[in-house]
C-alpha cells in the first residue's frame, strides 16, 4: 500500500529551473535598471564635462545674489553662518545633502516599479526630463555656488572630518571629486526632492505620507542654502523645471487613457502641494 502511493522522481517537465542570466537581462525589470544607470551615467558625465569658466560663473552668481537682493531674499549667507556657528545642525545637514538625495529618488523609483506599474513611465520620463534639462543649463549658464563665494563656508567641507563627505582642503577629496562645482543653477537636489513629493503625492491618498513627501522637499530646500550649495534662485528654478516635467508627463499618460486607482486623479492636488 505504501509503494502504491509513494511518488516517484520527479519529471523533467516539472522540475524548477533557476532563469539564465539572458532572460533576467531580458526581464522588464533589468530594463529599467539599466535605464536607470544610463542616467545617471549622463547626469554624472555632463556635471563633469560643464565645468565652464570660473570668472563666468561668479559673475552669474553675484548677478543672482543681486537679483535676491533686490527682492529682499538673500538669506543665504545669515542661514549659512548660523548653520556653521551650531555643529550638530552643520553635521545634520552635511549628512542629509549627501545621502537623502539619492536615497529617496531611487525608493521612490523602486515603489512606483513594485506597486504602480502603470505611474512609473510617465514618472520616471518625468525626472529624466528634470534632469536632461538641468544639466542643459549647467553647460550653458554654469553658476557658482554660495559656498564658492566670499562671505560663506562650505558645511560639507567643516564637518567633513566626522562624514564621508570631506572636500580636503582643495576640495579634491570626497564628493567633490564626482561632482561639478559650477552646477548650482538650477538645483537638482531640490528638483529630485520636488519629485519625490509630487510622486508619492500622485500614488496615495494617504495624509501623512503626503505631509512627509512635501516636508522632505522643503527641508531639502532649507539644506542646500545652509550647506551653501545653491542660492534661492537656484531651488526655485530647480522646482519649477520638475513641476513642468511632471505636469506634462503625467497630461500625456491621462490622455492615453492610462489610469491607477490610487493617484491619477490627484495630479492637480499633488501638483498644489
Amino acid at each position: 500500500m505504501i509503494d502504491s502511493v509513494r511518488e516517484g522522481p520527479a519529471s523533467p517537465d516539472v522540475v524548477r529551473q533557476w532563469p539564465s542570466w539572458r532572460s533576467w537581462l531580458g526581464s522588464g525589470a533589468a530594463r529599467e535598471i539599466v535605464f536607470v544607470l544610463m542616467l545617471y551615467g549622463v547626469y554624472s558625465l555632463a556635471r563633469l564635462a560643464a565645468q565652464g569658466d570660473f570668472g563666468v560663473a561668479t559673475s552669474t552668481a553675484t548677478d543672482i545674489h543681486r537679483f535676491e537682493q533686490w527682492l529682499g531674499i538673500d538669506i543665504e549667507q545669515s542661514w549659512n553662518r548660523w548653520a556653521v556657528d551650531t555643529p550638530g545642525v552643520a553635521f545634520a545637514t552635511a549628512l542629509w545633502y549627501a545621502t537623502w538625495h539619492f536615497v529617496a529618488t531611487i525608493g521612490v523609483l523602486v515603489v512606483l516599479w513594485t506597486r504602480h506599474r502603470s505611474l512609473y513611465r510617465p514618472l520616471f520620463v518625468a525626472l529624466a526630463g528634470t534632469t536632461l534639462t538641468a544639466l542643459v543649463m549647467f553647460i550653458v549658464l554654469p553658476t557658482a555656488p554660495p559656498r564658492l563665494m566670499r562671505g560663506f563656508v562650505d558645511v560639507l567641507e567643516e564637518t567633513g572630518r566626522m562624514g564621508f563627505w570631506d572636500r580636503g582642503p582643495q576640495g579634491a577629496d570626497g564628493l567633490s571629486s564626482t561632482t561639478n562645482e559650477l552646477a548650482a543653477f538650477p538645483s537638482l537636489h531640490a528638483g529630485w526632492s520636488l519629485w519625490v513629493a509630487l510622486a508619492v503625492c500622485i500614488m496615495t491618498r494617504r495624509l501623512w505620507l503626503r505631509v512627509v513627501a512635501v516636508s522632505y522637499a522643503l527641508i531639502t530646500g532649507v539644506v542646500v542654502i545652509l550647506t551653501a550649495n545653491h542660492w534661492v534662485i537656484d531651488i526655485w528654478a530647480g522646482w519649477a523645471i520638475t513641476g513642468v516635467w511632471v505636469v506634462v508627463a503625467m497630461g500625456l499618460y491621462r490622455r492615453r487613457g492610462a489610469t491607477d486607482t490610487a493617484g491619477a486623479s490627484l495630479v492637480p492636488a499633488a501638483v498644489t502641494a
